[in-house]
């Protein structure tokens, strides 16, 4: 009984594996050096999906588009790249991230705000000098668009204000990730440590 169960299991897995994925290309645009390529293709159970890839001089980039409307097509070709393509005018904006370092000897105060708490504290002068130093070597994860305040899902964690001379920094943080008033966030450290704001919050 066993050997049949495992035979019958190889033999379903190995009937769904038979050409998994049936695609075919319906349509294509060709807009500043890239080419766009829409394909109709029928899964393993049956249904149709339309991906979206993209090419640049014969290279592959993905396809990862999202079609927004009937005139707008996005990719994330890579960390630091958005493009937004205008398939009915053959127009291309790129949108790259507006990262800004800060130098520590300028910067008068941090303050951090809690939003499970609702509450707002100063940071000490050490905690200061990590974060401005891990922002500064912070690394592109991506671009997330819509509204700027709702970048984290489901809300985020807590807001770092940073005032430095007569300018005035806002960060919004999640877990190891964190935005600059931006669509774009950045990975406040390697590790992928969840409990990076945390830390400074609880010291």
């Amino acid at each position: 009984m066993k050997t049949y169960y495992i035979l019958f299991l190889a033999t379903l897995f190995s009937s769904c594996n038979l050409g998994l994925t049936k695609c075919e290309d319906v349509q294509e645009w060709k807009i500043n050096g890239y080419k766009i390529v829409k394909s109709k293709c029928l899964g393993p159970v049956g249904l149709h999906y339309y991906p979206l890839s993209l090419y640049k001089d014969k290279t592959f980039l993905g396809e990862n588009g999202f079609q927004k409307d009937s005139c707008t097509i996005t990719f994330q070709p890579g960390n630091s790249s958005y493009l937004i393509f205008n398939i009915c005018d053959n127009s291309l904006s790129q949108i790259k991230p507006d990262k800004k370092e800060i130098d520590l000897k300028t910067v008068d105060s941090v303050q951090m705000f809690s939003n499970i708490f609702k509450q707002t504290k100063l940071l000490s002068l050490k905690q200061i000098e990590t974060f401005i130093k891990d922002w500064n070597k912070s690394k592109v994860s991506d671009y997330r668009s819509g509204n700027v305040d709702s970048v984290f899902y489901p809300t985020i964690e807590y807001r770092l204000t940073v005032w430095a001379d007569t300018n005035k920094s806002e960060f919004l943080c999640r877990n190891y990730l964190l935005s600059n008033r931006t669509n774009w966030t950045y990975y406040i450290n390697q590790k992928e440590d969840t409990s990076y704001f945390d830390k400074i919050w609880n010291k």
